[in-house]
């Protein structure tokens, strides 16, 4: 018989942990958007880490996507491993960006 190898795509490894919380008014509206992803944590020596990411940063985009939700954080890092992508982000009320890189995970 045949074997069948599936290739494992490789998926952009951030090395944050997030929970999805809705923007204060002024926010969304400059945003375009209602919600965000807040970073509960960061692992040392990750991308996230390297883009100089804090707790309590809340990511809005990643590229194109916007971050709604961590299935949307998932989905923007499938096929980013190694590309640099600019990240739009909410820390202590100023919109900021930051350029990461996603890697393979540890």
């Amino acid at each position: 018989g045949k074997v069948v190898v599936d290739a494992i795509k490789a998926i952009g490894y951030l090395g944050v942990g997030t929970q999805a919380v809705r923007l204060p008014d002024a926010a969304r509206a400059t945003a375009g958007q209602s919600s965000g992803l807040l970073v509960s944590s960061v692992q040392p020596d990750s991308a996230a880490a390297n883009a100089g990411l804090l707790l309590g940063d809340v990511l809005l985009s990643l590229g194109a996507a916007r971050l709604n939700g961590a299935a949307a954080l998932q989905a923007a890092l499938e096929s980013a491993e190694g590309q640099t992508l600019s990240l739009q982000l909410l820390r202590a009320g100023q919109e900021l960006s930051a350029d990461v890189t996603p890697g393979a995970r540890p």
